[in-house]
């Protein structure tokens, strides 16, 4: 009898580390977990982006674009540097700083209409 429930005993330690060892919820993953925080870019903005940005603002962009905001980094801002990066991108729109001159000259179809203006000051305005 005593050796059952020794048996039992070993069977359900080795049961339960085979559980914790093969589930995803393991500190790597928790880790990755805990860093996705803040706000998805939405599909309308990422369309804008594609056309506008991520050329210079993504990995293999220009550094000083990049020092600036880091589209390819987004999901590891914070929400609340999420929502400072957004505005601050909607006043450079806004203003027509971005894209800049010399991109829009070679790039003309990079240059953002009204409402492409409007749809992204509108979603960065919806964050705070």
């Amino acid at each position: 009898m005593k050796r059952m429930y020794s048996l039992i005993a070993v069977i359900a330690l080795v049961s339960i580390t085979a559980m914790l060892l093969l589930t995803p919820s393991n500190a790597s993953s928790q880790a990755k977990s805990a860093a996705v925080k803040g706000f998805v870019i939405p599909d309308s903005i990422n369309k804008i982006a594609q056309k506008s940005c991520i050329a210079c603002h993504a990995e293999g962009g220009k550094a000083m674009a990049l020092a600036h905001v880091n589209l390819s980094k987004w999901d590891t801002y914070t929400a609340d540097k999420q929502i400072s990066k957004a505005a601050d991108m909607c006043k450079q729109v806004t203003k027509g700083a971005m894209p800049p001159k010399g991109f829009k000259a070679s790039h003309p179809d990079a240059v953002l209409t009204e409402k492409q203006v409007k749809t992204f000051c509108t979603w960065a305005n919806s964050l705070k």
